[in-house]
């Protein structure tokens, strides 16, 4: 799993440029994969923010995704949830790569573990 932040720490890893303490703290490099080693991985989970401020966690074959909506471009951006109804997003991104069927009402232990991840991490930051 790797990010467009990981780009940073990729292309001083090649260069040999050492990136100052405490700039881009949460860029991996991944010159592994670029030489072939598939099996390389530089994180567990990586949380992602829309352009409309929504959060979301992958963690291994799930994702989570903290409100209703596409969160950003795509229509529609943003959904009030109903009441009983679902809070949030959840995928089995191997299985569902398109994110077409929300998992959240049948998965609710998996949402409140990821929920709690996603929490844990975006507070480690500040």
């Amino acid at each position: 799993m790797v990010s467009l932040t990981d780009i940073y720490a990729t292309m001083a890893a090649m260069t040999g440029v050492e990136i100052p303490v405490g700039e881009a703290i949460d860029s991996k490099a991944f010159i592994p994969v670029l030489s072939g080693n598939m099996s390389f991985q530089t994180r567990n989970n990586m949380v992602h923010q829309s352009s409309g401020g929504m959060y979301a966690i992958t963690s291994g074959a799930w994702k989570y995704i903290d409100g209703l909506g596409s969160g950003g471009f795509t229509f529609p951006a943003m959904l009030t949830p109903e009441d009983n109804g679902p809070q949030g997003q959840l995928y089995q991104i191997k299985e569902d790569p398109l994110e077409s069927e929300n998992l959240s009402s049948g998965f609710p232990e998996k949402i409140n573990s990821m929920k709690q991840l996603l929490e844990d991490i975006k507070n480690s930051e500040e």
